[in-house]
């Protein structure tokens, strides 16, 4: 994602030769698959199940659909622990981002892992110091990830809610002129 995110682009290819090694390791640790046919078994998952497709380029795949490619790009992310969380965090408010980050916030979330509600921190900072122009976008994936929290805490729930509600207020402010809660034209 972050050299997709550097280029510009929506899709990152990957060389079919590391799709192979991938899978001969997968087929040594996990699966009922001899090594040996592990490159049968790229293929197969390349014309049958449709989850990655080829590029034109026989030498590189991409995943058939933006969704696979931003899970596994979580998944990584999880992986890395801290370092991940820190490159989530350059990148989030990146909209390209945003559907990787809710699959982040979910997986690290049913870990146990505390870096799901890092993030919603680091969201609603950055919700509150930016312009309101930014704040509703930032809003609505902040949210949304606190959305996919497995055991949300409460005052962190409560934070969002307090900051999505003053959002609310200053939008009928901004587009009525009269104060939400007192009912007087500013």
């Amino acid at each position: 994602m972050i050299k997709c995110t550097k280029e510009n682009k929506d899709f990152e290819t990957f060389p079919v030769k590391l799709m192979i090694q991938v899978a001969q390791k997968a087929a040594k640790e996990r699966i009922n698959v001899s090594p040996d046919q592990a490159e049968k078994l790229v293929i197969e998952i390349q014309t049958k199940a449709g989850l990655i497709t080829d590029t034109g380029d026989t030498s590189h795949f991409t995943f058939a659909h933006r969704s696979f490619h931003e899970y596994c790009a979580a998944r990584l992310l999880s992986a890395y622990g801290e370092k991940g969380l820190t490159m989530l965090k350059r990148n989030i408010l990146n909209p390209k981002w945003h559907q990787t980050a809710i699959f982040y916030i979910s997986i690290v979330s049913l870990e146990g892992n505390t870096h799901a509600e890092d993030l919603i921190v680091y969201l609603v900072h950055q919700a509150e110091t930016k312009a309101f122009s930014e704040k509703k976008e930032i809003l609505w994936l902040t949210a949304r990830c606190t959305s996919e929290l497995n055991h949300p805490l409460q005052q962190l729930c409560t934070r969002v809610i307090d900051l999505l509600f003053q959002t609310i207020q200053q939008l009928v402010v901004d587009s009525t002129g009269t104060d939400a809660q007192s009912g007087h034209h500013g």
